[in-house]
Order: C-alpha cells, then structure tokens, then sequence
C-alpha cells in the first residue's frame, strides 16, 4: 500500500477542502474509520476500511473500466451537471494513490449517469489540483505545485487555472496567485475560486478576474474543511457552513446585494457539507450530519425557503453506512448523490469504480 508522502499530506491540510462539487476530508474519514473499527472489535464482528481518496465523487458502476484513459463521457441521458472526481479536495498528479485499500486512479475520473467511469488524462506534474467538468467535455483544474523535495512544506503556494481539453492538453492558462484558494464552481467562460478574500470570479479568455462576494458575505473561509463549501450559478452563491447557524445554508443574492440564511432541517444537526444548487437555480441540496443517525440530504426551495427534500443518504443493497462524496443534477428535479460504500477488509485493493454508488432522489 503507497501511502500520501508527507510534503503532500501537508500541502493537502493547508491548501485543501472539501467540495462544491465534491468536499470530503481524509484525515476525517480516516478517523471515523479508526472508530467503528474499535467498535465492531468489541462486538466481535469484521472491521470496515472507510474510504475517501484526496478527491471523489461517485456513482455506481455498471462497467467498471479499468484500462487507459480517454474513456469516451457518452450518455444517452447526458446530465446538465456532471460528476467528476476532484471537485472538492486535492489529488496528485503524478501518481495513482492506494489509500485504505482502494487505488485512486491519476487524472480525472467522471461518473456517468449510467453508472459507467470515464477517466480523463491530465498532465503527470508533480502537483495537486482539484476538477470542475464543463459542459463541453473539457475539465477546469486548479492546480498548485508542491515544494521542491528539501524546501520547507509550508512554502507559500502558488496557484494556476487550467482548460483541459478530453485528450488531456492544456488549453489555457490563467494565473491565480499565492495563498489559499478553492475551485467551487465553473463555466466554458468562468472559474470561481474560494480565496482568502472571498469568492473570486476569473475570466478564462483573458485572465481578467474580479472579487465576486467578500470574504464578510460569505462567512465561512476556504480553509475551513469539509463544514463548509459553495456553489455558484448566475447571480446566487450558495455556502454551507457560512451561516452563524451550522445548519444553515447562505443564499447570496447578487442582483440585490443581500443574503438569506435558509434553515436546512428541523432535526437536531451538527452542521452541513456539499452544497450544490440546481440548474435553474430555484433548489438547493445540501448534505448533513443529524444528531442521530447516518448523513442525510435536504433540498430547500430558495424562492420561499421551505424544504422540498430531507432524505437520509444510503446505497442499494444495504450494508454499510455509505459516506455521501458529491452532489450533481441530472435535471431540475432528479438529484444524484454520489457516495462510496466501505468494502470488506482485504489484503487486495480495490477499485474506486468497484465501491461507488449513487442514489437518485426525485424532488417533487
């Protein structure tokens, strides 16, 4: 098993989150692994590997592909919102990744409605770098390089966006600057990146970029892990863990200058994750932790801010308690939820595309 080298699990907990498309956190899934192992110990029963590579989203796999990449995105059912893993935290370039008995695959890897993997090429730097998939087939990648073997792991990191067509070639490249950032959104024009001094908005033709809502309106921060994320469409932003309430969902309006702190349940919570808003921008999902019980997803409607939705987040088949990865729409009202089910321990690895699933939710 190759573990996360050191420089990068550093780069990782500075520079890194959890996802507008897709924010999970390592470390944290490691430790809720750690836990329910040491439970099942003393109730006798086998022990779980809870897995989340440095970057996931997922659905389920009706043919796992396994061979080189340029696997053809073609689907009869094209979705308006696509799920591609590195939406939310950080994976390497250079490498494939085993991590908890499972290989993360380099590239970028999108889960088709259907339930068949694509992966796409990208360039083997030695750099981390989160994924958006365009509309077009294209990927909008945010990548940062890692100190240079000897150099100090908390050197200031330097920050780029890139287009990357399907064969894996840049197209573009647009400069970001040093200091935090997060990918949380894009466009075939724009990418929108978390900064320290808020959601900043960058012009992929030109470079040009322009501050799109302060880091005050926003209220969360983009080192703030997986209790935060966002999500841009038009002229609203969404952001989970922005709100002084932990279970509640920022809706900024930019037309009006002015926000809304939507209530996400009614159940005892402790605080939200993915946010991801429809494609007409009328509905909102967004994933939580309840006091009781496994994570769940709510839809709310953000024209009267009543719940349309409120689910709890489980895979086909039963077994165990599967940890949600990302969000995508396939339309206005059918909500993909990707997550990951945890295999049997195994001295052999297994496959991302051998553990995923999605659940549907119908939003009536």
């Amino acid at each position: 098993m190759s573990l996360i080298p050191d420089e990068l699990a550093e780069v990782v907990h500075r520079a890194a989150t959890g996802t507008a498309a897709y924010p999970t956190d390592l470390g944290e899934v490691e430790r809720r692994w750690r836990r329910r192992r040491r439970r099942r110990a003393v109730v006798g029963t086998a022990g779980v590997a809870v897995l989340v590579a440095l970057s996931l989203a997922a659905v389920p796999v009706v043919t796992a592909r396994t061979g080189p990449d340029r696997t053809p995105a073609v689907a009869a059912d094209k979705p308006v919102q696509r799920l591609v893993v590195g939406g939310g935290t950080w994976a390497r370039m250079a490498e494939d990744v085993t991590e908890g008995g499972v290989v993360y695959r380099r590239g970028a890897t999108e889960i088709l409605p259907d339930g068949r993997v694509a992966r796409w090429p990208l360039p083997a730097l030695d750099s981390v770098y989160q994924v958006v998939g365009l509309p077009d087939d294209r990927l909008a990648v945010l990548e940062s390089a890692l100190p240079r073997r000897g150099g100090s792991p908390r050197a200031e990191l330097t920050f780029r966006l890139w287009v990357v067509s399907p064969t894996g070639e840049v197209e573009r490249t647009v400069p970001v600057g040093t200091g935090s950032a997060r990918l949380v959104a894009a466009t075939p024009q724009t990418a929108y990146v978390w900064r320290v001094e808020g959601i900043v908005a960058y012009t992929l033709a030109t470079g040009a970029h322009r501050l799109l809502v302060p880091a005050d309106r926003v209220g969360a921060n983009p080192d703030s892990g997986p209790a935060s994320d966002a999500d841009v469409l038009d002229d609203r932003v969404a952001v989970s863990g922005g709100a002084p309430d932990a279970c509640r969902l920022r809706v900024i309006d930019l037309r009006e200058n002015r926000f809304v702190d939507h209530l996400v349940t009614r159940r005892a919570c402790h605080g939200t994750g993915i946010v991801q808003l429809s494609p007409g921008g009328h509905l909102a999902a967004v994933t939580y932790n309840p006091a009781i019980g496994g994570q769940r997803v709510a839809v709310i409607d953000l024209d009267t801010g009543r719940p349309r939705a409120d689910v709890p987040i489980e895979a086909s088949g039963g077994g165990e308690v599967p940890l949600p990865v990302g969000l995508a729409w396939q339309d206005e009202t059918r909500l993909r939820v990707g997550l990951v089910v945890p295999p049997p321990e195994s001295d052999r690895p297994s496959y991302l595309e051998h553990v995923a699933r999605q659940q549907v939710i119908e939003v009536g």
